[in-house]
């Protein structure tokens, strides 16, 4: 990895330090002195406080501790206070039973309490702060976490394996230590045979890049090497999505994301096979904004993200091996998830048969649009191809079948919040969450429009045909964008 790529990326971390120290309530004097969210505490447009905000204090924590080039935060003793004051705020808005809110108040968020519980512990680690408080509140929200799961989303357990340890680490209490592998158990039977994690019943190639951060973390934490087959697999996935342009992931993912944490492969750069490779190409990716980088974050994913760019950064290194977009022909087909990975030639696809036959095209590093999904409007609804499929397969040849699927954009209305809001007040803001979680994202509806989609793979890249039962070529347009669930990383942008 060369060390100007590297520089380049610190630097670009470091220029949204004063937008994320303008998010932060900076006033000793104030109640809410330490909350980032400032939605919150300074236009007072909401009535609650994001948990996930308080991430942010792992990222002043770093700029505090690392001698980054260029970075004049570093000793700069009002940074480790106002890192100090974010892990006070975030104790004092825990729920009695340890947990954080994220989107509801009373909501009971398992990823609120994982993630910002996660952040928090790290810079009480790093800065070896000595706060009762802080302290208490963790092993609180440790206790919640260890009775509570979240395996739709895996990553959200992934995120409690480290955290566990962690608070091992700081207490020497050794029920953290039985919690950590309670739960590493947990996540690892979550890790399908053919290397995915699981998110919503499939494979994402964003989140992949969550669960593996949070298990590299934990073995860098550690020194637990029975997790390293689990990370090999993991890895050896994910090595098939670097596409040859650089960019990572997107729309053939169960939750459409490409956004991706890099910190988790350059911990494991030496360690695991295409560790190395696969950090050098995100930071590389991240220098020509080829996927999400601190560039295009919006406040959320600055506070909660940021310190992912900032955390662990891999000696300079050169790839020993080729990745799969840059090497020989292959056919790679993960039949469980459905994605199908083939190169041939100078062209390089990837595609989910189980979703409509969308995915991605390229034909040396650039993309072919044509291979995205069919949508058109119909008054308030909007009826699109994205969504189950079965698909025939041959040697050259797929056949995909499915429904169009009826989806409306949704905004929260007056009413709606007021009701949400009496729910939670009453302690069923958890179920209601549920209930939401499966309304905005595992919830289709079919229409009784069929289409039918047919993949012929040639020498000179794949060639498609689409056939629709009605007649709606008049209406039909290309859905590079459109993505129906519900996800806080999707929409974000990158060139």
């Amino acid at each position: 990895m060369p060390t100007k790529t590297m520089n380049t990326t610190i630097i670009q971390a470091l220029e949204g330090i004063p937008r994320l120290l303008s998010l932060l309530d900076r006033c000793r004097l104030s109640p809410t002195y330490g909350c980032f969210d400032r939605r919150y505490w300074k236009y007072h447009t909401k009535d609650y406080n994001n948990a996930r905000y308080q991430e942010a204090a792992l990222t002043l924590a770093l700029i505090y501790s690392n001698r980054y080039p260029d970075n004049k935060y570093y000793a700069d003793p009002q940074m480790k206070e106002y890192a100090i004051a974010a892990c006070l705020f975030w104790a004092s808005r825990q729920s009695k039973d340890g947990s954080f809110d994220e989107y509801m108040p009373n909501e009971k968020s398992h990823v609120a309490t994982s993630f910002s519980s996660l952040a928090v512990a790290t810079a009480y680690h790093m800065l070896r702060i000595q706060n009762k408080i802080v302290l208490t509140a963790l092993e609180k929200a440790c206790d919640w976490l260890s009775h509570n799961e979240d395996t739709v989303v895996i990553n959200h357990d992934a995120g409690c394996v480290p955290l566990f340890y962690l608070i091992y680490l700081i207490t020497k209490k050794k029920k953290y230590l039985h919690m950590c592998r309670k739960k590493l158990k947990i996540v690892l039977s979550n890790l399908h045979q053919e290397g995915w994690f699981n998110e919503y019943g499939g494979a994402d190639i964003g989140y992949q890049s969550y669960s593996i951060y949070f298990l590299a973390k934990y073995f860098t934490l550690s020194g637990d090497r029975t997790v390293l087959s689990p990370l090999n697999q993991a890895v050896g996935f994910f090595k098939y999505f670097i596409h040859p342009d650089l960019s990572v992931g997107g729309i053939y993912g169960s939750r459409d994301t490409d956004f991706i944490i890099p910190t988790g492969f350059e911990m494991l750069m030496e360690t695991v096979p295409y560790a190395t490779e696969i950090a050098i190409a995100l930071r590389k990716a991240v220098v020509e904004m080829k996927i999400v980088g601190p560039y295009s974050f919006d406040d959320r994913f600055l506070s909660e993200e940021l310190y992912t760019f900032l955390e662990h950064l891999g000696k300079p290194s050169t790839p020993k091996k080729e990745l799969p977009s840059q090497g020989k022909g292959f056919v790679k087909y993960f039949k469980e998830c459905g994605l199908y990975v083939r190169k041939h030639n100078d062209w390089y696809c990837v595609l989910n048969f189980k979703k409509g036959g969308i995915g991605k095209v390229f034909h040396g590093k650039k993309i072919d649009l044509d291979f995205s999904g069919w949508a058109f409007k119909d008054k308030e609804n909007v009826y699109s191809t994205y969504g189950p499929s079965v698909a025939s397969l041959s040697k050259n040849e797929v056949t995909i079948q499915g429904n169009f699927n009826i989806y409306r954009f949704r905004q929260l209305g007056l009413l709606t919040s007021i009701c949400i809001k009496i729910l939670c007040l009453f302690g069923l803001g958890a179920q209601l969450k549920k209930a939401m979680r499966y309304s905005l994202i595992k919830q289709v509806k079919r229409s009784d429009i069929k289409y039918e989609r047919m993949i012929e793979f040639r020498e000179t890249g794949p060639v498609m045909r689409d056939q629709f039962s009605q007649d709606i070529s008049a209406r039909l347009m290309k859905t590079t964008d459109f993505s129906p669930i519900y996800s806080t990383s999707v929409h974000l942008y990158k060139e």
